[in-house]
């Protein structure tokens, strides 16, 4: 059966930095969680159209597709094997208050192995965004503050 996982995360700082440094595919390496480690991409931010080979859990190879880019509110990438196994991976960036930026990851998942692994895969799954947007807390809120932050990242 289809399901959606979800998680949520606001970090103090402006929606617009908080999202060009989320798509700045140079700095995954530094804070996405093992779920999703990166392999080869953009030496840039992201853009529709782009390409992503990373690692799920460090050992399954899978690309990823850039569907969406909407400066500075939402990111979008798919993967898996429609009919089998599939997510789109959506991340909504909104202002929640002065220089507070919620980031919300709402990820549906389809295909037929949903059905008998689904209560699992979903746990999993909302583990996994919750370890990204964390890892990307963490990262974002070491970084130099100023105007050369983002670029002091890459």
């Amino acid at each position: 059966m289809p399901f959606t996982a979800e998680a949520e995360l606001t970090i103090t700082a402006p929606i617009e930095a908080v999202f060009e440094s989320f798509i700045d595919y140079r700095t995954w390496g530094r804070w996405m969680a093992p779920v999703l480690r990166p392999v080869t991409g953009p030496a840039r931010t992201l853009r529709p159209g782009d390409r992503l080979f990373v690692l799920m859990g460090n050992v399954a190879p899978l690309l990823l597709s850039v569907d969406r880019v909407e400066a500075p509110r939402e990111v979008v990438w798919s993967g898996g094997i429609p009919g089998v196994l599939a997510a789109r991976h959506s991340f909504f960036f909104e202002t929640d208050g002065k220089d507070q930026t919620r980031i919300r990851s709402v990820e549906p998942w389809s295909g037929f192995l949903t059905s008998p692994f689904g209560g699992p895969l979903k746990r999993a799954a909302e583990m996994g965004g919750r370890r990204q947007l964390r890892g990307f807390e963490r990262w974002y809120t070491s970084l130099p503050k100023g105007k050369d932050a983002v670029s002091a990242g890459a």
